[in-house]
């Protein structure tokens, strides 16, 4: 994968295209980036954060991608 988790032309979303396609979860385990889901707290200014090895940040560029994807 590429930077913000982005597959890339050489990464292994480009060599194996069938679980990057996966619809279901049971499918698409690899992609549920969970690691330090547990760990995360919204800060008095409202952001999210968490432990720097933590993948609040892919998840985050995930829900806004999701966000801008789905505006009319």
């Amino acid at each position: 994968m590429g930077p913000a988790s982005l597959p890339d032309a050489g990464g292994p979303a480009h060599r194996e295209p069938e679980p990057a396609r996966a619809r279901t979860r049971a499918r698409a385990e690899w992609l549920l980036l969970s690691r330090g889901l547990n760990r995360e707290v919204v800060d008095a200014e409202g952001r999210t954060v968490s432990h720097v090895t933590d993948e609040t940040t892919n998840r985050g560029f995930w829900r806004h991608f999701r966000t801008v994807m789905s505006e009319p």
